[in-house]
């Protein structure tokens, strides 16, 4: 789909294009953009010390924007195709017509009586400000068409944390929170079971005491916690993962774009919902990862939490770890 737009844009379109990442050097980060956008025939246009906006070729301009994957993980990304077909084709029909008006003034100034001559003057002056103004105009929607505009974030725009209050009539929704993730792990007080899941650690990962609550944490402090609660109301998988990712994000969280591509997840032959998300967390940005399996009359919540860079190098473990639970 993309692509057919980028060929509407070669046309009469323009493409504004910008992503989100979450990256360990910003300044290499920032680098690296300028250097692919240089390379695919463009140039920045703004510079700062979290953000870079280029200017690159519009056919090249999806080549450059996923390019961003390389960098880090993309949290936000959005693509937009402005038409100009239309006010070209204006422009051009008024450029036209003024020509032929301009064409006309300077037939009659050849032949127009002294007391003529400065008011055609005036006319033509005026007539050739308007070409110019129309050309301008022309030549900018063109180079528009020609040039896509992309900007790279590297940081969230809002810092401020998801809310920690509850937004959801589903009690155990509201029990999705980063901060409160954490908080348990730094106090060490978990009031959530997990009993009646078989769950190993994942790879990397040092297991809580043996209680009835699974807990486990990574050398780099990327928290692992397993718990179950009533499926109240009772509802199939389908309903909870619209009602979870409708609840994470009204709180201020962010899907991780492409991430975990249909949110589908398996213990063993159970399925399950995952969700990955990303928000800013203090000075640093954090991925909270979440997975939902139905489970008859219970829920088994699977939660990973930590820095992003940090979450990254441990996902696969992470993943892992949850394919390889027994309901």
């Amino acid at each position: 789909m993309i692509a057919l737009l980028v060929g509407v844009a070669l046309a009469a379109s323009h493409i504004d294009g910008a992503v989100t990442v979450q990256v360990d050097d910003r300044d290499k980060a920032i680098a690296a953009v300028i250097g692919r956008a240089e390379a695919a025939g463009g140039w920045f246009t703004a510079l700062s010390d979290e953000s870079v906006s280029v200017s690159v070729p519009s056919e090249r301009a999806t080549a450059v924007l996923d390019g961003a994957k390389e960098l880090g993980l993309v949290v936000e990304r959005s693509w937009s195709v402005s038409d100009l077909d239309t006010e070209l084709i204006d422009l051009r029909a008024r450029l036209a017509s003024r020509e032929g008006v301009l064409t006309r003034y300077l037939d009659i100034l050849s032949s127009a009586h002294a007391s003529a001559v400065v008011a055609v003057e005036r006319e033509i002056t005026r007539t050739v400000a308007e070409i110019e103004q129309i050309q301008g105009r022309i030549r900018l929607l063109e180079h528009r068409a020609t040039y896509a505009q992309l900007g790279f974030s590297f940081r969230f725009r809002d810092r401020a944390a998801p809310t920690r209050d509850g937004s959801s009539s589903f009690g155990w929704l509201n029990t999705l929170n980063l901060a409160d993730l954490q908080d348990a792990f730094r106090s060490g007080r978990y009031f959530h079971t997990s009993r009646g899941v078989t769950v190993s650690a994942p790879a990397g990962f040092a297991p809580g005491k043996k209680t009835r609550r699974f807990v486990a944490v990574s050398p780099d402090d990327v928290v692992f916690r397993v718990r179950t609660v009533k499926n109240e109301p009772e509802a199939d998988l389908a309903f909870w993962k619209e009602a979870m990712t409708t609840r994470m994000t009204a709180a201020g969280y962010r899907v991780v774009a492409g991430a975990s591509p249909g949110g589908n997840v398996k213990a063993g032959d159970v399925p399950g919902a995952l969700l990955e998300l990303s928000a800013p967390d203090g000075a640093q940005d954090a991925a909270y990862l979440v997975a939902v399996f139905v489970d008859g009359g219970r829920l088994v919540i699977v939660e990973s939490a930590g820095e992003v860079a940090r979450f990254a190098g441990r996902r696969a473990a992470v993943v892992a770890a949850i394919e390889a639970m027994e309901i």
